[in-house]
């Protein structure tokens, strides 16, 4: 059984009487933890000129181990197991080691490690001729151990300020993009989580919205208003567009469908309707649902419909004569709107226009 497939100690077993074992100059890549378990007696470990570039063998357990020989190995730091077990062999023997050979990393990550070492340098024979691996990312000069210690501490705190500096900046930087990118894609992550939603819905059978293959639409046209202009839609808009133009009206005091949220009861009002005219007043535009079916009849227009034309905005005069809101710019930069008169006698011309456009559009 091979030395480096001995994950248990089987190989020196029996050998518990062993002061000296002499396993140099073998080629060794590694050493299980247990490999020595037995071998409490022994005085003189020699692994010189092996291949080893880490030490996890268990060694504490050796109370009259007096020398250990590593000279010549691929080791560059010790780990936290390693140093305690070596610890409580200094405390409690005579202990030596010889590190000659091994190329050390010197840097941040193994402050610990060179502050172990020396501690101990009493122990460690040749100690001051210990030299740095070429990979390391900084100097430490062995035969000036302490103020070489100071330094590199010193060093590695200013990193550790600049690393913690750069990582808060860069998180910082990544919220602030996440966060644009999200503020301006709030709305179309909104319709396609709906979207989502929705397909599963059909995908199990429970979907009445009508989909891309069967485009027959229970409305001719979802009226979206505020609240106060329900008596503006009640006197005007239903006589003119539902009962002289013949079109079939979502009014959503009306025909809204109970047992549902209001947000899912909007999307399935513009879903199922032919197109969305919106009453775009002030109220309107300070209103949150009221924003809520503009973009989101916005995002169907432009996701699923593929035009802008699905919404069209009447404009009053309150509106016209200030400020138009961001939300509705790329709708009148389309002239995806009319603007209601001011004067009494303009407004049969107002909808017949009106009506006469809807009818074309739905035409094509």
């Amino acid at each position: 059984k091979s030395l480096s497939s001995d994950m248990e100690g089987e190989i020196f077993k029996n050998t518990v009487s062993m002061k000296v074992l002499d396993l140099s100059y073998n080629n060794i890549v590694d050493l299980s933890a247990p490999m020595f378990k037995n071998l409490e007696r022994l005085q003189t470990l020699n692994l010189q000129n092996n291949q080893l570039s880490t030490w996890r063998v268990k060694v504490d357990h050796m109370k009259s181990i007096q020398f250990i020989n590593l000279k010549q190995n691929r080791l560059t730091t010790f780990g936290k197991e390693a140093q305690m077990s070596l610890t409580k062999l200094f405390q409690i023997t005579n202990l030596s080691i010889d590190l000659s050979g091994n190329q050390f990393l010197c840097s941040c990550d193994s402050v610990h490690f060179l502050e172990w070492i020396t501690g101990y340098r009493n122990r460690v024979v040749h100690f001051n001729r210990y030299e740095c691996s070429s990979t390391s990312s900084h100097k430490f000069n062995f035969s000036d151990a302490d103020n070489s210690l100071k330094l590199l501490k010193k060093n590695c705190k200013s990193y550790l300020v600049i690393y913690i500096v750069t990582s808060v900046a860069v998180a910082i930087m990544f919220s602030i993009i996440f966060g644009i990118f999200l503020l301006k894609n709030k709305w179309k992550i909104r319709y396609v989580i709906y979207r989502f939603k929705q397909r599963f819905k059909t995908y199990t059978g429970h979907s009445i919205i009508p989909q891309a293959d069967s485009p027959s639409y229970e409305y001719d046209i979802m009226i979206s208003y505020s609240a106060k202009e329900l008596s503006f839609v009640l006197t005007d808009v239903i006589p003119r567009l539902e009962n002289e133009a013949g079109f079939q009206l979502y009014i959503k005091d009306r025909d809204e469908p109970a047992g549902i949220s209001c947000g899912e009861a909007i999307m399935e009002a513009i879903q199922k309707s032919k197109r969305v005219v919106c009453l775009v007043t002030k109220s309107f535009l300070k209103s949150t649902w009221q924003d809520y079916e503009l973009n989101m009849s916005r995002m169907e227009a432009i996701e699923d419909r593929e035009n802008l034309n699905f919404v069209h905005l009447i404009i009053f005069p309150d509106v016209c004569n200030g400020s138009i809101s961001i939300q509705t710019l790329d709708l009148v930069r389309q002239e995806c709107f009319s603007e209601y008169p001011e004067e009494e006698c303009a407004f049969d011309d107002f909808w017949e226009t009106l009506i006469s456009h809807i009818k074309e559009l739905n035409r094509h």
